[in-house]
């Protein structure tokens, strides 16, 4: 089959790897046979991507396609993947890297060859943490790290470092206005739930089966942080401005046998770009 230089510049675009190849000494004419170590072994992936593109397949088949790059490769290759399935190419992609699993429309898990999920993506991804979603501490601040490591925990994608640190901030501000504003008691314990609302949110909730009678402070950390007055609070008010000013949505609710904080987040890149 005779090459059609203006596609291959095309497949290499969508691929991310013009510049690559424009940086090498004979650009698109390099022969890497000659040239074993001119790429490093992803962008020799990414050139195999690229190459996959140019055929303009209906269908493409990856594996681990994301195994051997770094974020920035990562990135690129999502990117031409979302391409790929708006122009109505189906993709097929089997990953042990999870980074971009989120661009599926549906996901299945294999266990030892057996397939033991499959569906929705949002919904897959919340089955797998669900075993791992719910934690009884101490109210007590030597159970913070355990609280950072949990949370921690839930994240099963790679590239959720920020979406990942902002949960641990709020989860740990929580914990430190719920733990302050109660008795210092040993046997005193706080219920945590970590929820996947789907796969670009998620909430953090924390209970306790006493009445908190927190109803006027919270009120008051809220206006404080709509009015900006935040700065003059006491240590345990700004613990809660901060969850409140991370947070998406933020509700309290306090009965007779049971108080509950609730925050829901989302991923901060998802909001920059709505």
């Amino acid at each position: 089959m005779d090459r059609d230089d203006a596609k291959v510049v095309c497949a290499a675009r969508l691929a991310g790897v013009h510049g690559l190849i424009s940086g090498l000494l004979l650009a698109y004419e390099t022969d890497l046979g000659d040239n074993p170590h001119a790429l490093s072994a992803g962008q020799k992936q990414r050139i195999a991507f690229a190459r996959a593109i140019y055929l303009e397949p209906k269908y493409l088949f990856l594996d681990e396609p994301n195994a051997l790059l770094d974020h920035m490769g990562e990135r690129q290759l999502g990117d031409a993947i979302m391409r790929l399935n708006r122009a109505g190419v189906t993709i097929v992609m089997t990953v042990h890297r999870l980074a971009i699993v989120n661009l599926a429309d549906r996901a299945a898990v294999l266990e030892r060859g057996k397939l033991v999920h499959y569906g929705p993506r949002a919904e897959i991804l919340g089955r797998l943490a669900n075993s791992h979603r719910r934690l009884k501490l101490a109210a007590t601040r030597n159970d913070v790290q355990n609280l950072i490591d949990w949370v921690n925990s839930q994240f099963l994608r790679d590239g959720d470092e920020e979406f990942k640190r902002r949960a641990a901030v709020v989860a740990c501000e929580m914990f430190n206005f719920a733990r302050t504003n109660g008795p210092i008691e040993d046997d005193r314990f706080l219920g945590f739930e970590f929820r996947f609302e789907n796969d670009t949110s998620y909430s953090i909730t924390i209970s306790e089966p006493r009445n908190s009678k927190h109803e006027k402070k919270v009120s008051k950390v809220r206006a404080g942080v709509k009015e900006g007055t935040d700065k003059d609070m006491s240590n345990e008010e700004a613990s809660l401005a901060r969850v409140i000013k991370l947070s998406e949505r933020f509700e309290h609710s306090s009965r007779e046998n049971e108080s509950e904080f609730f925050a829901e987040l989302t991923d901060i890149q998802v909001r920059k770009t709505a």
